[in-house]
């Protein structure tokens, strides 16, 4: 009997592995049975022993899916009327920056410019209302502030906060905004402070690191010296307060991280801040953004002592500040997968539901799913605050895998996907190219997860044995 095994080979130093991708579990192999299937694409299920008794258990079985749909897909009407998560405002396109990798800031027409248009009251008031609608069953009103630089509409935020505070009075309101910290005064950083906003505030390093990439429009000054400023009025009046400001860096792979890594030492007032970091992305950019060797290498030692610190007493807490989201990612491969057979009918993981996780209201009261898509493209468009949300955009945006059916459909890291339709880039869903490139990213890491976790649990055995 022939079957195509669903399954990614791996191993680790000394033993041999598969991940199976139908009843999502691992299994180990001897060295033969690891060559046999690397050889093979169709195997006979009775090879051998080894083989026929795995096949026996479940395992190297066909891959059933035959069509793609998001399970939200019949349902989508109910989950975004009456328990949206996050409103996001985006109160105005300006900012007082022009960053070197923002999308706004390119000369290209991939993504919209950095213009003067704002958010008038009555849209803002209308997104508020809407939001007041399709949130009654959610427990918290969750609003946050968006640009451009949202603070160049201080006024228009301060109207936006009292006018949602009586409108969900009895529900606790969270409000956030995104902000490069360069315009904060003491009114507006008392006013932030008073109504308990989470802040994400722009950092991307050293004065060195910041200010190579994060500009003034003038180009004169110092941004970083800014937002150190802001940062340290913060920690020092509010020290609560300033426990909850979400660092945002914005890592330049081109170069080392080096400046990053000064930061917290020149700098101790940081550490009691919290810290998310990304890479630039070159998706809306003019020119391809390439890892330097520098870089790679430094990644490369500081993820080993974030895998250190998971399996071992080891305290790296002082040199992986700057990398506790890794570090919390590596804890999660301790934990098994949860056995399950896939069906005929499935979806890549990886999409959140438009209008249920988030909406994005902009200037002119258009409605996407998020701040990180092209706002150029009206098929990442779900409507308007007029005519409300556009249910067949949703639709198409939930099954976007659908586009790239033949090549998601044997992928082995189906179940571990974390591509969202965002990848699609500037192009939109018939353009698959910037989706590809993202597709082998995704793919590297998941299998390099899977030693990881093999290497935890040899490391335990290891240890039982002990």
């Amino acid at each position: 009997m022939q079957t195509r095994p669903f399954i990614q080979l791996f191993k680790t130093t000394s033993h041999y592995y598969f991940y199976d991708a139908y009843v999502n579990q691992i299994s180990e192999l001897s060295a033969a049975g690891y060559q046999y299937l690397k050889e093979h694409q169709m195997i006979d299920c009775f090879y051998n022993e080894e083989i026929a008794q795995l096949y026996k258990e479940g395992f190297l079985h066909e891959n059933p899916i035959l069509t793609f749909q998001h399970p939200a897909t019949d349902f989508v009407e109910d989950l975004t009327t009456r328990k949206a998560g996050t409103l996001v405002l985006q109160i105005t396109q300006n900012c007082n920056l022009r960053c070197s990798y923002c999308p706004y800031s390119q000369s290209g027409e991939k993504h919209r410019h950095h213009t003067n248009q704002n958010m008038s009251w009555e849209t803002a008031k209308k997104a508020v209302d809407f939001y007041y609608d399709k949130s009654i069953d959610a427990d918290t009103a969750n609003i946050s502030f968006y640009g451009g630089e949202p603070l160049l509409q201080f006024s228009l935020m301060k109207a936006v906060v009292a006018y949602s505070k009586k409108k969900f009075e009895g529900k606790k309101c969270v409000f956030s905004i995104t902000t490069n910290a360069t315009l904060l005064t003491k009114e507006i950083a008392d006013f932030l402070i008073t109504n308990e906003f989470r802040l994400a505030i722009s950092l991307d390093g050293d004065k060195e690191s910041n200010d190579r990439n994060r500009k003034f429009v003038s180009q004169k000054g110092s941004v970083f010296e800014k937002v150190i400023e802001t940062l340290q009025y913060f920690y020092e009046n509010a020290p609560e307060f300033a426990k909850k400001i979400n660092l945002s860096m914005v890592i330049d792979q081109r170069k080392d991280l080096k400046g990053f890594l000064h930061l917290f030492r020149e700098y101790p007032f940081l550490n009691h801040m919290q810290v998310s970091v990304s890479l630039i992305e070159d998706d809306y950019l003019e020119n391809e953004v390439k890892e330097s060797k520098a870089f790679y290498e430094e990644f490369s030692y500081y993820r080993f002592l974030s895998y250190l610190s998971v399996i071992s007493p080891l305290d790296f807490t002082e040199d992986l500040k700057f990398f506790v989201s890794m570090k919390e990612s590596y804890k999660k491969l301790v934990l098994p997968f949860q056995a399950s057979a896939i069906g005929k009918t499935a979806i890549p993981s990886g999409q959140c539901i438009p209008g249920n996780t988030k909406v994005m209201v902009t200037v002119q009261g258009k409605l996407f799913p998020c701040e990180k898509v092209s706002e150029r493209r009206e098929d990442y468009c779900i409507g308007t605050l007029d005519t409300g949300y556009d249910y067949e955009k949703i639709r198409e945006i939930l099954n976007f895998s659908r586009y790239t059916f033949a090549l998601c459909r044997n992928c082995p890291a189906f179940r571990e996907c974390t591509l969202c339709f965002k990848t699609h880039g500037a192009g939109g869903f018939s353009s698959t190219a910037t989706k590809m490139k993202y597709c082998a990213l995704c793919k590297q890491n998941f299998v390099e997860d899977l030693r990881v976790r093999m290497y935890f649990k040899e490391m335990a055995d290891w240890k039982g044995r002990g």
